[in-house]
């Protein structure tokens, strides 16, 4: 078992090395007001493609984006309020 000076050494070597890039904050959405959590896949035209022409403000539910080849272009993970709130996010991005 290491001493907690041992391991803060540890922990400190590793930042330097690159090896931890960062730490994070872990968000209880429910506790958040967004306990709905859905998966969006996009279809977009090149010169209209919403990443290309949206801010990331316009769309504070968006957590994630992930390119896609295929059929779509985009999957988006959102967070919304209620079933009526994603429902409007879903006319706002068209």
């Amino acid at each position: 078992s290491l001493s907690a000076p041992a391991v803060a050494e540890r922990g400190r070597r590793r930042e330097e090395a690159g090896v931890i890039t960062g730490y994070r904050a872990q968000v209880d959405a429910r506790r958040a007001g967004q306990p709905l959590q859905a998966v969006v896949e996009m279809r977009c035209a090149l010169a209209g493609c919403l990443l290309k022409t949206s801010k990331s403000e316009d769309y504070p539910e968006v957590v994630e984006i992930h390119p896609l080849s295929g059929d779509h272009c985009t999957m988006l993970k959102v967070r919304t309020a209620s079933l009526e709130h994603f429902e409007g996010l879903l006319e706002r991005l068209g």
